[in-house]
């Protein structure tokens, strides 16, 4: 693997790359791709962003130096364990086959390569579309554990940032609606957009911190045929078929830059909203912190992630600690954040 490795760094010059950083967590990325590159840039902004190049950046400073390769061929492979890479409906698990050569632990996932040998990691693929999708739940997932590792959590909820820069986050099982009351505060209020579907938090300076998150987007056709202004973003063949009703829960993908709204990184949470589709009775109600906590825990992916899985295994961890830590920082945030039940039905443009 190590005669790979070097004849990739003679055929396939680097180009592009830059050092990015999360909540003072810096890696380098670098690529021979220019379009790579570019789409990373934009997958990862502004939530994960590259540092001014005039800063002095120390090698022990990188959690990771991350080298991503289009290349014409792969090597072979001895025998391989199939490992689970990414979580899901059957439709959206990743698998790949994983084995250690060179003392590396070497993953290969449709058509790309990853060979982690830290601080570096190598990736090389003969698929656009692969290196893309991998190269993104690397440079995430990594973070994302090493951002908990430090005392971070990690919750599933959307978010919007008002003018002042207080965030609402918005959280709830699937189906409550926290996407479509998302989109309302977007369109009617005129917010800045930051997570959809996951949202980090740390306590600092006295409050609480919350981070936007780079994720794709998956939004029901029904969710966007509600909003004049998205229902472009509906693929044509759907339109097509006349199948652009409230009812269709068929998912659109996007990218997060595919949302027409500008996005703010962070802010400080100043209120958290728990929407739920009722018949009866309609309406915004302030909850007590023990009910808010019930469902803040529910909320709380740290430490496992049901979806993002710590596949790549780069960042060791505690889990006790970890869970600890997050409960901790969920009874802090039900005594210092108004916290609020919005019962709402399908049908009706409640916000």
């Amino acid at each position: 693997m190590k005669a790979y490795l070097d004849q990739c760094d003679s055929r396939y010059p680097l180009t592009n790359g830059a050092v990015f950083e999360f909540c003072g967590i810096r890696f380098r990325l670098r690529t021979n791709s220019e379009e790579l590159f570019t789409y990373l840039r934009r997958f990862l902004d502004p939530f994960i962003a590259p540092v001014s190049p005039q800063t002095q950046v120390r090698p022990e400073e990188l959690l990771y130096d991350l080298t991503c390769r289009m290349v014409d061929d792969l090597p072979p492979l001895p025998e391989t364990r199939r490992v689970l890479i990414r979580d899901g409906a059957p439709a959206s698990q990743y698998f790949g086959e994983a084995c250690t050569m060179d003392g590396m632990q070497v993953i290969l996932t449709e058509g790309t390569l990853i060979c982690f040998d830290a601080p570096r990691i190598f990736m090389s693929s003969v698929n656009p579309a692969s290196m893309r999708k991998y190269a993104r739940l690397l440079i995430r997932d990594i973070v994302q554990k090493q951002f908990e590792k430090n005392g971070g959590v990690t919750f599933h909820a959307s978010s919007v940032i008002a003018p002042d820069g207080g965030m609402i986050c918005i959280m709830g099982n699937k189906g409550s609606g926290k996407t479509t009351v998302l989109l309302e505060y977007l369109i009617r209020a005129k917010v800045y957009r930051c997570g959809l579907d996951r949202v980090m938090m740390e306590a600092r300076d006295g409050g609480i911190m919350a981070y936007g998150w780079p994720i794709l987007y998956n939004i029901g056709v029904g969710t966007l045929s509600r909003f004049a202004e998205l229902e472009h973003l509906i693929p044509e063949e759907i339109r097509k078929n006349n199948e652009v009703t409230w009812e269709n829960k068929k998912k659109v993908v996007l990218e997060p830059f595919d949302l027409p709204y500008e996005a703010r990184p962070k802010g400080k949470l100043s209120a958290i909203l728990f929407p739920k589709i009722s018949d009866s009775p309609h309406g915004l109600r302030r909850i007590d912190p023990e009910s808010a906590l019930a469902h803040l825990q529910e909320s709380c992916y740290t430490p496992n992630d049901p979806n993002f899985i710590n596949w790549h295994q780069y960042v060791t961890y505690d889990a006790a600690w970890e869970t600890q830590n997050a409960q901790t920082l969920m009874e802090t945030m039900v005594r210092s954040v108004p916290c609020y039940e919005l019962k709402w039905k399908e049908e009706i443009q409640l916000l």
